[in-house]
């Protein structure tokens, strides 16, 4: 009987620390769920037509204002759908103070279609590894391991022996569907890489011993630009003069942020001087998945006011083709497109750009090559009206061997009307 109640009496204490560690951790993870807890967002496809990788952006207040609290630096936000799946998302820093602005993923809805989504503030540490769908690479061929951040642009074209400077002639964007690349010189045209797989391939381009003027297992360099505008390269039209934004003035390049489903690059223009006056020229490049092109955001200022007009304008290299079509998918958009086998190769390529019409005064073409060109050539160009603050533009480029419809004049004129109807009614968080 004494040992009985000795027993009872030693295993008493110890059925009781057990009982206040097991109530312990359950306090500190109830305490924990409700410090973090879940919010949801509702998101929702009010247009009629399909919405693959729909690009979707939400603002830091909004998110702050469902959790009721400031996010915290070493947190960020975890996505789910109904079924418990993780969507890939990413928190980006807009204007390089140090914190961000924007939650941005894509989503797929059906035509009329909504989702609710849970949201979910965790540990940065706890994040997953998501897949990488958009890719900038900026590096000099004696550094290629060093990406670069911000860079002045070249005085001199990268040709002849002063060819060999960065790996691709310039900073390079992909997603999963395509690649461009700026030359960071006094040509300032834009190219196209025609990809052949969904994975980022930039990094490796042209720095394995191999020419990516030539077809690789990726893909290739595929247009041919020379001295034009090239796939959405931007210029200034003062007065009667097209002034290609290049060998006046200074260049700059800043790598915005970088993520696997947005990234976004600033290409900046200073001490542009044109009839006596002094322009600066912001070009933000962005692309995100699942889409075969990039968004162009241009903003001019001058320093002193005018008596006649300044005006945009917004380029497609038409060395192979000999006829621009204009499109009007909707009344808020215009399209204008061509397509032929101007791909290097002979490659079916079609290249479109996407404007807003509020802003669109008419189209032009550039005279043919010239030997030893400095202006704009082989260019047919859209003329922006400059009235307004910030011109956007969607670039496209769809190659053949990217996606076989392309080999369709119709097919491709077809996918850019599309996007402007995707445009015209956004995804958008309702809730």
């Amino acid at each position: 009987m004494d040992c009985e109640i000795q027993n009872e009496k030693l295993m008493k204490p110890k059925y009781c620390i057990k009982i206040f560690t097991l109530i312990t951790i359950i306090a500190l993870f109830t305490g924990a769920c409700k410090r973090i807890g879940k919010e949801r967002l509702i998101v929702e496809n009010s247009s009629s037509v399909e919405q693959k990788d729909a690009p979707i952006t939400v603002r830091r207040e909004k998110i702050e204002n469902k959790f009721g609290r400031p996010v915290a630096l070493s947190e960020t936000v975890l996505l789910q759908n109904e079924q418990g799946d993780t969507i890939p998302s990413q928190l980006d820093d807009l204007d390089g103070d140090e914190k961000w602005e924007e939650l941005s993923f894509v989503h797929d809805f059906d035509p009329e279609s909504r989702d609710t989504l849970s949201m979910q503030l965790i540990d940065t540490s706890q994040a997953p590894d998501y897949e990488a769908r958009t890719n900038i690479r900026f590096v000099t061929l004696e550094e290629p391991g060093k990406e670069i951040q911000e860079a002045e642009r070249l005085e001199y074209e990268q040709a002849g022996d002063r060819k060999d400077v960065y790996q691709m002639e310039g900073p390079a964007w992909e997603n999963d569907r395509v690649g461009f690349r700026n030359y960071f010189d006094p040509r300032n045209t834009i190219d196209v890489f025609g990809k052949t797989t969904d994975e980022m391939a930039l990094d490796d381009a042209g720095i394995r011993g191999q020419n990516y003027s030539q077809m690789d297992n990726w893909g290739m360099d595929i247009l041919e630009t020379g001295r034009s505008l090239g796939a959405g390269a931007i210029g200034l039209k003062i007065r009667d003069t097209l002034v290609r934004i290049g060998p006046e003035g200074q260049g700059s390049f800043t790598r915005v942020f970088e993520g696997p489903v947005r990234s976004r690059l600033r290409l900046t223009y200073e001490d542009i001087v044109v009839y006596g006056n002094t322009y600066k020229v912001t070009h933000n490049i962005t692309i995100w998945p699942g889409t075969y092109g990039y968004k162009g955001e241009v903003n001019v200022q001058r320093a002193e006011e005018t008596d006649y007009p300044e005006q945009l304008i917004i380029g497609l290299v038409n060395k192979e083709v000999d006829s621009l079509t204009i499109r009007e998918p909707n009344d808020q958009y215009l399209a204008l497109v061509t397509h032929n086998k101007q791909a290097v190769e002979g490659g079916y390529l079609g290249l479109g750009l996407l404007l807003e019409q509020d802003n669109f005064i008419a189209s032009g073409t550039t005279p043919v090559s010239a030997e030893k060109a400095t202006g704009i050539v082989d260019t047919y160009y859209s003329i922006m009206d400059l009235s307004e603050q910030t011109i956007t533009y969607h670039m496209y480029a769809g190659w053949e061997k990217s996606a076989q419809k392309f080999a369709s004049e119709e097919e491709f004129v077809n996918y850019v009307e599309h996007q402007a109807e995707k445009f015209t009614t956004p995804v958008e968080v309702v809730n």
